[in-house]
């Protein structure tokens, strides 16, 4: 039996990503202070890392890094250095209880369009780095894996663009049992006996922009595959961050 660790969208170095506790960039000799919401993250980081062990790969759904943030000129981000982030998300990664990371990259808004954030992790981690997209067969299951995944505001249509992709997969006669995906930060299934796919929450708390666009509260967590054989069985573990630590309170 194998034990799989699905996660996903770190977005280390942004004001509202995931950061190590007393990180130190070792060029700039700069210590990163966590704020509220990150402390929050980081301790259930911890949780994760401490519960979830014996772990035989963990797949990484991409943006482990934020980037430079080049459309608000580096504005809500603790540092715009893509090689600082990538150093983040290392350390991060490596307190997971496994030796095997299989990357995938993410949007080329944040993990760069030259040099890739997620790939500079995937090589000082000698992990297993797609891009777009990487296969992995796990025993008899195969899981296809990728960042990118359409999305729509309305929660009762989130099914309809992940059904369409495994639909065209069956009639190209591909057998791929699990889709995993990223990007949304909404945690979400759907499939059918044919196959499945999960949209895995991310590690990143609600930032200005998505909070002047829209109400919804992204999905942090993790999800946990084990699998014997042809047989697959999956836990997920969700939390959302408490709104009192990134929304203004009035109380009269």
């Amino acid at each position: 039996m194998k034990k799989i660790l699905c996660i996903s969208d770190l977005h280390c170095g942004s004001l509202n990503g995931l950061i190590p506790y007393n990180f130190t960039d070792d060029i700039n000799n700069e210590l990163f202070i966590l704020n509220d919401v990150q402390r929050y993250l980081f301790q259930q980081w911890i949780h994760m890392c401490n519960t979830i062990r014996n772990i035989d790969y963990c797949i990484v759904c991409g943006d482990l890094v934020d980037g430079a943030n080049y459309g608000e000129k580096g504005k809500g981000q603790i540092t715009t250095d893509i090689y600082t982030q990538a150093k983040m998300a290392c350390h991060l990664l490596k307190m997971i209880d496994t030796k095997n990371f299989v990357i995938v990259d993410g949007s080329g808004y944040h993990v760069g369009q030259e040099i890739s954030g997620d790939m500079l992790v995937a090589d000082m981690l000698n992990g297993h780095f797609g891009n777009p997209d990487i296969e992995l067969t796990c025993e008899s299951i195969t899981f296809h894996i990728r960042h990118h995944e359409q999305w729509s505001r309305d929660p009762g249509g989130r099914h309809t663009a992940a059904r369409k992709e495994a639909n065209v997969s069956v009639l190209q006669n591909e057998k791929i049992d699990v889709f995993i995906r990223g990007h949304i930060h909404s945690f979400n299934y759907n499939g059918d006996k044919r196959n499945m796919t999960v949209i895995l929450p991310a590690w990143k708390g609600p930032d200005k922009f998505q909070r002047k666009k829209y109400m919804e509260i992204p999905d942090n967590g993790y999800v946990v595959f084990t699998v014997n054989n042809n047989i697959y069985n999956w836990e997920q573990t969700i939390f959302n961050i408490p709104k009192e630590l990134f929304r203004k309170q009035i109380i009269i």
